[in-house]
């Protein structure tokens, strides 16, 4: 796997797992093994949901740490999100209209020959993360051997890619409730970000599903809470489930830990304003 810094494309990994047998923790097994991933040739190591434990290991070896990945929900058939939480009076936003600015929206069923200069355009604003080209979303959600992803394209009246968006169903185990993640939502401006929004929730209606959500750094707050989202940090009091494989009902930030390695040549203060992390899905969401 390949980060992306502002154009620049460089070797790096996610990692998934970090464990050590409990008679040698005391023994610095953790950070041996962290050290030997930073021998491996990346240039860049992420990781995401971490157990709160080892986060001051990370710190200790100057990684750029966040307790939480923002997450934005919007509640989309009202009894079923009271079923799921439990709450009687779920927050409920108005949705405004979207502006006419020519801005369609369609599903597709491959990647676009434009996604790649339309990628570029994006990264070059400024930009360190996964490097999302036409080669990774068709591995990563299209090739998928068995979760079924949607994605869909925004367009310019003159028919240029402005943005993307990939989203899946999920039935909550031994109910019949089902939730939308939506997963990767990549836009440079407003109103492509209302338009591919609105246009997701469409399809969760039309599913019948409780609620979609969606976890990512530099989301446009400001579209979404026009599209009636709002950021789960708004309530404090309110517990949404994350977790539907079973489900759990209780509240969980997602945070993560990133670092450019020396040889890189990055430095922190040079990419974390631009940092963009999303919670994709993992082994803890889905029955193994």
């Amino acid at each position: 796997m390949s980060f992306n810094f502002s154009g620049r494309v460089i070797p790096s990994a996610w990692m998934c797992n970090l464990q050590a047998a409990p008679e040698y923790l005391e023994q610095g097994i953790g950070m041996k093994l962290m050290l030997a991933v930073h021998n491996l040739p990346f240039d860049a190591v992420g990781a995401v949901g971490i157990n709160p434990r080892v986060v001051p290991m990370f710190r200790a070896m100057r990684y750029n740490c966040s307790d939480r990945i923002p997450r934005y929900v919007r509640v989309v058939n009202t009894g079923a999100f009271e079923r799921l939480t439990g709450r009687n009076r779920p927050p409920i936003r108005p949705s405004a209209p979207p502006a006419q600015t020519g801005i369609s929206v369609s599903q597709a069923i491959t990647v676009p020959v434009e996604w790649d200069p339309f990628w570029h355009q994006f990264v070059s604003r400024g930009y360190f993360g996964t490097h999302r080209d036409s080669e990774f979303m068709r591995w990563r959600y299209l090739d998928h051997p068995w979760l079924r992803y949607r994605f869909a394209i925004a367009r310019t009246q003159d028919s240029e890619v402005a943005g993307a968006v990939v989203w899946r169903v999920e039935s909550v185990r031994d109910s019949d409730i089902a939730v939308v993640r939506l997963i990767e939502l990549i836009t440079t401006d407003f109103e492509t970000t209302r338009a591919l929004a609105s246009f997701v929730e469409q399809e969760a209606r039309a599913a019948g599903a409780a609620m979609l959500d969606h976890y990512g750094m530099h989301a446009n707050k400001a579209a979404l809470e026009a599209c009636g989202w709002f950021d789960e940090s708004d309530f404090p009091d309110l517990v949404v489930p994350s977790l539907f494989q079973p489900l759990v009902a209780q509240r969980r930030s997602m945070n993560f830990a990133v670092r450019t390695l020396p040889r890189s040549g990055i430095r922190a203060d040079e990419y974390a304003h631009v940092l963009s992390v999303i919670k994709s899905d993992g082994d803890q969401d889905r029955p193994n």
